[in-house]
C-alpha cells in the first residue's frame, strides 16, 4: 500500500458520450448498450512532478448490461476498452 498522496488522489475526469446504440436483450433479459467514451482527465500535481499536472485523453468502447426493475434501471456489467 503506498502512502504517497498523489498516487492516490483521483483525478478528475470529464466523459463524453457518443454513438450510444441499445442492442436488445440478452438471454438473461438485460439490456445491452453500446457506446464510444472519450475520457479527458487531469491528474493533480506540481510542474516538476513527472506525469502529473499533465491532461490526458483516452478512447474507449464500452457495453453495459442493464436491468429494468420497478425502482429503477440497474447497471449489471460494465466492459471498457481501449
Amino acid at each position: 500500500m503506498t502512502t504517497d498522496q498523489a498516487a492516490v488522489v483521483k483525478a478528475p475526469a470529464g466523459h463524453m458520450v457518443g454513438n450510444v446504440e441499445v442492442v436488445g436483450s440478452d438471454d438473461r433479459g438485460d439490456t445491452r448498450v453500446l457506446c464510444n467514451q472519450v475520457i479527458a482527465e487531469l491528474r493533480p500535481g506540481g510542474a516538476l512532478q513527472v506525469g502529473l499536472n499533465q491532461s490526458r485523453l483516452l478512447a474507449a468502447g464500452c457495453e453495459y448490461r442493464l436491468r429494468h426493475t420497478p425502482e429503477a434501471w440497474k447497471s449489471g456489467r460494465r466492459r471498457c476498452s481501449s
